[in-house]
């Protein structure tokens, strides 16, 4: 074919096409989500059944469904549930006359292999006693807990979002527990056990604490204090453990003291990105637009009708094989501009792209090899040092191409280096660094940088340990890491963002970014969290021309209060 044939190498979907897509099931997703968070939130011990894993592992064994290692007593069939496997209907009906018990909300028809099927009919004649239907989620789970109650029990708890896991392993019993809801818990409870030692164990450091317990007929009794969004393990055993002492509780008498911020060190390159360019292909030079706009407008001058990469399938070479077919004059020129102001001293600043073995690049006119400069970000991302290709006042980077080639996608670039971000129009411009503190790290210049921030502290001297504490709000990002005498005292991704410290000098808390200020979506007008689709980047509704700075969709990442220091006991 030539160049001006058209080809669909499959067109991204649209938020649209998406949610049509999905239409047919949601209903059936919403109700199955609303009885899983419901048996959940009753400590319910069950598993999600999957018809493949049942057909190949699944047999019966006296009245009880078995899957791999695991034996069941009941199986509950979900509200909308209206389509068996064959053999998923074979296997549950050799469990129901076996002894089995089924009990669900039944759907009005079924299918069997997607053919109309009078299954449950023939079920509730031949097993009456063990197949029961019930009105609504409500009565089905206190059905559940009533053949299979509950084997930890909490006195009181969270409204909904608190979950269990549970698994044996040799002669011990381990109990996952996870606290998903914004209330913290402190709670007595009972576990359905016959061991006689119960631990706690921290997953996020692995360290084993004791619990105390008092042994009742068939269960332990015991107290737990989680924090909200937290996640302990619970271990029933015989086996006295090496274990530590629980940590410390805090003394509220003894009050908070002020920690003294030292210090805040960037741990890599600012970022600058580049999101708009001019297209010159075919001897047109388009406006200036965003880069996803011009990738889209110079695969369809190539004869497709989107990129052959985004949400598409490549069937054989159907892809690649293009390249046979474009002439050397095909392809085009892909110009970047950027401000650099005039107090700024660019030395050392580098430039990132993509796939530079795929084009010819140039800065402010000079010939530039990036095929040879260091990673970043990807194995298909380099950066070679251009400082001193750069001026003050406007910049351009040019990208050529030639001819078409399917591996080469216009995207945005990347100036990494020593500097600050100011907002502009379009995008931002480059200015002189201005040191971190407290606060948003891109309203101080640092409106794509990812990477991490640290903050150094000192303990007060008259306390020699504590308790150091942030509340949710007072830092933004995926992580924090503290560090005191050169090591790692904890990784902290879930309340209750506490770390128990001893000694009165210095520690560092490192705050880690996100990924989404580097990469995007930034010109969306519904501004999703998230989630991430396609669309958010370039389809219906996302202006396609260059944007000013300031309205930029970026979170405010960083540490925007000190911590609290409180003495313990």
């Amino acid at each position: 074919r030539d160049v001006g044939s058209s080809h669909n190498a499959g067109a991204p979907p649209g938020e649209k096409q998406f949610t049509r897509a999905i239409a047919s099931v949601q209903d059936l997703q919403r109700d199955f989500d609303e009885l899983s968070q419901d048996l959940s939130d009753a400590q319910a011990d069950f598993d999600l059944g999957d018809e493949y894993v049942m057909e190949e592992f699944g047999r019966t064994e006296g009245d009880a469904l078995v899957v791999g290692e695991q034996r069941y007593g009941l199986v509950v069939w979900p509200p909308r549930m209206t389509n068996l496997r064959g053999a998923t209907a074979e296997r549950l009906e050799e469990y129901l006359a076996a002894g089995g018990h089924l009990c669900g909300i039944r759907p009005e028809e079924i299918t069997v292999n997607g053919r109309a099927s009078d299954l449950l009919e023939q079920w509730e004649r031949r097993f009456e006693d063990n197949c029961r239907w019930f009105p609504d989620r409500e009565a089905l789970v206190a059905a559940v807990l009533g053949r299979v109650p509950a084997r930890l029990k909490f006195d009181s708890q969270p409204e909904t979002g608190l979950a269990l896991m549970r698994r044996v392993e040799d002669d011990s019993e381990l109990f996952v527990v996870v606290n998903s809801s914004p209330e913290p818990l402190d709670s007595g409870f009972e576990l359905e056990t016959t061991r006689d030692r119960l631990y706690e164990r921290d997953p996020s450091t692995g360290a084993l604490y004791p619990l105390e317990t008092t042994r009742g007929a068939d269960h332990l009794r015991s107290r737990l204090r989680l924090g909200a969004r937290a996640a302990t393990v619970l271990w029933a055993t015989d086996e006295e453990a090496p274990a530590e002492d629980l940590p410390p509780e805090v003394d509220a008498r003894h009050g908070q003291m002020q920690l003294e911020l030292e210090s805040v060190e960037r741990m890599g390159p600012n970022v600058l990105v580049v999101d708009h360019c001019e297209l010159r292909i075919g001897g047109e030079i388009r406006e200036p637009e965003h880069v996803y706009a011009a990738n889209e407008a110079l695969w369809a001058a190539h004869g497709m009708e989107t990129n052959g990469w985004m949400a598409t399938i490549q069937y054989r070479d159907q892809i690649l094989a293009r390249n046979k077919t474009m002439p050397p004059g095909s392809g085009g020129t892909v110009r970047y501009r950027f401000t650099i102001s005039e107090d700024l001293d660019p030395a050392g600043i580098r430039l990132a792209i993509e796939t530079p073995e795929l084009w010819e690049t140039k800065v402010n006119g000079q010939s530039v090899n990036l095929t040879r400069g260091e990673r970043w970000l990807d194995d298909h991302t380099r950066a070679t040092e251009v400082g001193a290709l750069l001026v003050p006042g406007e910049n351009i980077v040019e990208l050529d191409g030639r001819p078409f080639d399917v591996r080469r996608e216009i995207d945005g670039i990347y100036l990494l280096g020593d500097f600050s971000c100011k907002e502009s129009d379009p995008g931002f411009r480059l200015a002189p660094p201005q040191p971190l503190s407290l606060g948003s790290w891109r309203r101080q210049g640092h409106p794509f940088y990812d990477r991490e921030v640290a903050y150094l502290f000192r303990l007060p001297e008259v306390s020699s340990r504590g308790v150091l504490s942030l509340n949710e709000d007072d830092w933004h990002g995926s992580f924090l890491i503290v560090e005191q005498n050169g090591g790692v005292v904890a990784r902290l991704w879930e309340q209750p963002y506490e770390v128990p410290l001893e000694g009165d000098g210095p520690f560092t808390l490192r705050v880690v970014g996100l990924p989404k200020n580097l990469l995007g979506p930034w010109h969306d007008p519904k501004r999703p969290r998230g989630r991430a689709w396609i669309p958010m980047w370039h389809g219906p509704g996302i202006p396609t021309s260059p944007q000013p700075g300031e309205i930029y969709d970026l979170l405010d990442l960083g540490l925007f209060k000190v911590p609290r220091w409180t003495p313990t006991v």
